[in-house]
């Protein structure tokens, strides 16, 4: 099976420790002896992110979006307010 990732945060276990990675987006595969791999755009460890500089990074992303001057520059500054709100979700 093969599916799309949105912007979220996954958590990644490895022996009998976890870490929290934020996803921009990528796919998922799993595979038939239950083993996933995950192919990410970009991913940063949750606990990299700072809470101000994202909420600021909000409002700069919605600003953008308010301003863009055409179909492109909507598209980009909507990607990235996504990403941000997902990162400060997760962060909460």
């Amino acid at each position: 099976m093969i599916a799309a990732l949105k912007p979220g945060v996954v958590t990644v276990f490895q022996d009998n420790d976890s870490q929290k990675v934020f996803v921009s987006s990528g796919t998922v595969t799993v595979n038939n002896d239950s083993t996933v791999q995950i192919l990410a755009e970009e991913a940063y460890p949750l606990d990299s992110f700072d809470s101000k500089a994202v909420a600021s990074s909000i409002s700069n992303a919605n600003t953008a979006l308010s301003s863009a001057k055409n179909d492109e520059e909507k598209a980009e500054a909507q990607i990235a307010l996504d990403c941000l709100e997902e990162i400060s979700k997760a962060m909460a």
